[in-house]
């Protein structure tokens, strides 16, 4: 609850990308 996400995902061109989200509830 409330904590933040830290997520890694792959962009179209191939390269690593961070998001860091807020989790809500």
């Amino acid at each position: 609850m409330g904590k933040p996400i830290f997520e890694m995902y792959t962009d179209k061109t191939g390269q690593y990308r961070f998001n860091l989200k807020a989790a809500n509830g």
